[in-house]
């Protein structure tokens, strides 16, 4: 192996503007992360916005057919803000979550959910941050605990005080 192969920049793992400048420094969307580290501090999370929009975009396309209906879904586990959300929205996913703080996340940011993972309690179902949102019905179909908002929104009130 060679110092060539080291610091290769390997397509399926950074993104496509993922470069290196003349002093060797790895730069990411045009700029360089050791002047994002001077100016943001370490350790910090670098994401290409361009690149996270068209990776999106290439699912979407490679999931799509002419005869079944697909969704395709980002993995809010994998790192979630509501702009990671919205970006992936815009170019046509939803997003998976799994708990309660993801969820929060997604609805904050007005995106098309699918709430995964086994063991959703009455409890977590009648939180708080679910009171009035009507995408926990529309997206979260085969999971849902209620038949509609009211009756959703009717438990939130009764349950508000429970030990």
């Amino acid at each position: 192996m060679t110092m060539a192969d080291l610091n290769a920049m390997d397509p399926a793992i950074w993104p496509a503007s993922a470069t290196r400048n003349d002093a060797g420094e790895l730069v990411v969307g045009g700029v360089s992360v050791v002047e994002l580290a001077r100016e943001y501090g370490t350790p910090l999370y670098v994401y290409d916005e361009a690149d996270v929009r068209q990776r999106a975009r290439d699912y979407v396309r490679s999931f799509s057919a002419d005869d079944i209906t697909t969704r395709v879904y980002y993995a809010g586990k994998s790192f979630l803000t509501t702009a990671v959300a919205r970006w992936v929205s815009d170019e046509g996913l939803g997003v998976d979550v799994c708990s309660a703080g993801e969820l929060a996340v997604a609805l904050r940011a007005g995106v098309p959910v699918w709430i995964s993972g086994v063991t959703k309690s009455m409890r977590w179902a009648t939180s708080d941050h679910h009171w009035g949102h009507r995408n926990i019905l529309r997206y979260c179909a085969a999971t849902r605990p209620f038949p509609d908002v009211d009756e959703m929104n009717a438990q939130l009130i009764a349950r508000w005080n429970e030990p």
